[in-house]
């Protein structure tokens, strides 16, 4: 097994998805050049934090997270992320910038309560998707687009209603409360 895993790490590491590009190379240079993607995900997390600090508490609303960002794009001079008119790459910055400090803590409340959950039901897999799911939002904005939305409500709730069903957390929802053979 650990065979595998040392070949697989391997490729991923020395074969680039793409010709004449290794993207691990350039974490080793992060920073330098600041048009490679790891360069600019930097100048966008930078602005993020730039206009999360001008208005921490309430943030800027959901509708205008785009025109913030672009106005600290216009105000650094980048042009190339004014040009392809990016988003803040970073689902928690997102929520800052949109509903400030409040409504991050709503979010994370959501998510700690997830995890509460699974690791009271002993839920592994719910714990490990959910955990997946926060890690990715780490890198992506996947809340703001309806396949990622859908995705997360789908999975996250189909495992709380069957540790619901099957275990039950609450007292109405136990398995003695809901008897499933009667006609």
């Amino acid at each position: 097994m650990s065979i595998i895993t040392i070949v697989l790490v391997s490729l991923i590491v020395f074969l680039p998805r793409y010709k004449n590009e290794n993207k691990f190379y350039e974490l080793l240079e992060i920073g330098k050049d600041k048009n490679s993607s790891s360069g600019l995900r930097l100048q966008i997390y930078e602005c993020s934090i730039q206009q999360i600090a001008r208005s921490p508490l309430f943030g800027y609303g959901w509708g205008d997270i785009k025109t913030v960002l672009n106005d600290c794009f216009t105000e650094n001079k980048s042009l190339v992320l004014l040009k392809n008119n990016y988003n803040s790459h970073n689902q928690y910055l997102s929520i800052l910038l949109s509903t400030g400090l409040l409504g991050f803590m709503a979010f994370m409340y959501y998510f700690f309560y997830i995890f509460r959950i699974s690791n009271k039901r002993d839920s592994q897999l719910l714990f490990l998707l959910t955990l997946y799911f926060c890690l990715n939002m780490l890198t992506e904005n996947i809340l703001e687009r309806e396949d990622g939305v859908i995705i997360i409500a789908l999975l996250i709730n189909i495992f709380l209603f069957s540790i619901n069903v099957s275990g039950g957390l609450s007292g109405n929802m136990s398995p003695k409360s809901i008897n499933l053979n009667e006609d």
